[in-house]
């Protein structure tokens, strides 16, 4: 009769820590987190350039100004960012920056409606009206993003970013994936600068609504401390103490060659249409299957990634066997459609597992004082890497094999992720 009553207990027990646990990672403010996070998706997703891009060729802007309004962008995100990366040392109300951010890139995204309403206006004003326009969002995105590392920091607890941040993929990934359906649809039965102004409208509307979720999150307990007015510096001081303590950060200084060598590795996958469609293995006509293919990864992987690290699983480990499964990027090149999506789709996974894996990592291991700037390094990077891979893969694609590209991006993960499971393995 005990031992029954002991096994009641138990079970009793762990039904009760099932459920407590299940309560902390369903709490109000992960549900907001990820309404936030899904409806700033799906704004983004409703003007990006992909979107907006029939609009700039209707307003008759050529390829060449096109081509500079997306380096001028990318430029912009940066400089703005590394130049800014300090600047959440000088103001404590995080979470009402952040609110404000979404609701000031609201009323700058309704400007894109003079670009439909306008229609006769010359290419020279249109250009101008455009580059003006996507400065001001990329300035504001840049400023939001950077809160919004330590934001993070204030509302949930950074042991459980793994799961926040996996069940948030899955769900964005959901509302990317809609709005690409439904674009296309509309196009085809409305006018089009109707279908683009509702398209503006709906992404002001999403980012109103982002601004109200993210204005009724909870500070956790003692997270948001004021900074007195006579320890605020200026902004160039800001900038500068904010470059200098994370180039002081030990773990950071011994990760930017494993960052940058990140995103080298990646850049073989904005190339990944070309390359496949080289080697035979996906028709010209069919590239638009490869983005099947990358968010039907996405889905599988964010969900085994939180699977894992929920019992417990370094995130070190994950992110190094992330780096062995994007080896398989090499056979997928070899030739044939089948084979081409099976290990394409695997080595994604891959990749999206990493992902995931290094902002986890770094969340559970960098201070709450420079995470912001830490991470906005960290990416600029990453994202140089990517850069000069992307250039020299176009540059070297018509003389070598996909396959050998493939091995050389694959070579530069596993040293990157070996690089992370080094020097993370006994902390996370």
């Amino acid at each position: 009769m005990r031992d029954h009553v002991f096994l009641f207990s138990a079970r009793h027990s762990e039904i009760i820590r099932l459920s407590l646990s299940a309560m902390r990672f369903f709490s109000k403010n992960f549900r907001l987190l990820w309404a936030r996070d899904a409806l700033n998706t799906a704004a983004v997703a409703l003007t990006s350039t992909t979107v907006l891009l029939p609009l700039y060729l209707r307003l008759s802007m050529s390829d060449g100004q096109i081509g500079a309004l997306t380096s001028f962008t990318q430029a912009e995100n940066v400089v703005l960012s590394l130049l800014l990366s300090g600047i959440t040392g000088r103001y404590s109300k995080t979470k009402r920056i952040v609110s404000w951010m979404y609701a000031i890139q609201s009323a700058v995204t309704i400007g894109y409606l003079t670009l439909c309403l306008i229609r006769g206006v010359g290419t020279a004003p249109a250009a101008v009206i455009v580059f003006a326009l996507a400065a001001a969002v990329n300035a504001i995105i840049s400023v939001r993003v950077i809160f919004d590392y330590k934001l993070l920091c204030e509302v949930i607890d950074v042991a459980d970013y793994s799961f926040y941040a996996s069940v948030g993929g899955i769900i964005n990934g959901a509302f990317s994936i809609a709005a690409g359906l439904i674009l296309p649809l509309m196009y085809s039965l409305f006018d089009f600068y109707s279908v683009t102004s509702a398209a503006v409208l709906c992404s002001s509307l999403f980012l109103v609504l982002a601004w109200a979720a993210n204005s009724r999150l909870d500070l956790l307990p003692g997270s948001e401390k004021d900074i007195p007015q006579s320890e605020r510096k200026s902004l160039l001081k800001t900038a500068v103490s904010g470059i200098s303590d994370v180039f002081r950060d030990g773990d950071f200084c011994r990760m930017i060659i494993p960052n940058f060598t990140r995103g080298l590795g990646a850049g073989i996958l904005s190339m990944i249409p070309l390359l496949a469609v080289r080697c035979g293995a996906v028709a010209e006509e069919n590239t638009s299957l490869i983005v099947g293919i990358t968010n039907a990864s996405v889905f599988l992987s964010c969900a085994v990634y939180a699977a894992l690290r929920k019992v417990h699983m370094k995130a070190s480990v994950l992110n190094f066997a992330g780096s062995l499964l994007f080896i398989l990027i090499i056979p997928s090149l070899t030739g044939g459609f089948a084979a081409f999506a099976v290990f394409y789709f695997i080595a994604y996974a891959g990749y999206n597992v990493v992902s995931y894996a290094i902002p986890d990592i770094v969340y559970n291991t960098v201070s709450e004082d420079i995470i912001s700037a830490y991470n906005t390094w960290r990416m600029a990077f990453t994202t140089f890497g990517i850069v000069i891979s992307t250039a020299v893969i176009g540059a070297v694609m018509s003389l070598t094999s996909g396959m050998v590209i493939a091995a050389v991006s694959a070579v530069l993960m596993l040293i990157t992720c070996a690089a992370y499971l080094k020097n993370y393995r006994k902390r996370v």
